[in-house]
């Protein structure tokens, strides 16, 4: 693999960056180890995504306050008897 001081072009940079990142979603671990050394990017593959375990729980969405002012108007216009 050439070093990055090597390209002629940006362009063959970025067509060898994108092959790499291509190689190193489907599991390659050599792409990964390239891109980890030269660029500092860690890639991870698809199998390796699966087996995250998430440690941030799901916010739970609140309600709005226009739904509870819609509420407390419904309750003002028609007192419980």
């Amino acid at each position: 693999m050439k070093s990055h001081e090597q390209w002629q072009t940006h362009d063959e940079e970025v067509e060898h960056r994108r092959l790499l990142l291509a190689r190193a979603t489907k599991g390659d671990t050599k792409a990964q180890e390239d891109l980890l050394q030269t660029y500092g990017v860690r890639i991870y593959s698809k199998q390796e995504k699966s087996r995250l375990v998430y440690e941030n729980v799901k916010p739970v969405r609140a309600s709005s306050g226009v739904t509870r002012k819609r509420k407390e108007g419904a309750l003002k216009r028609n007192p419980p008897k």
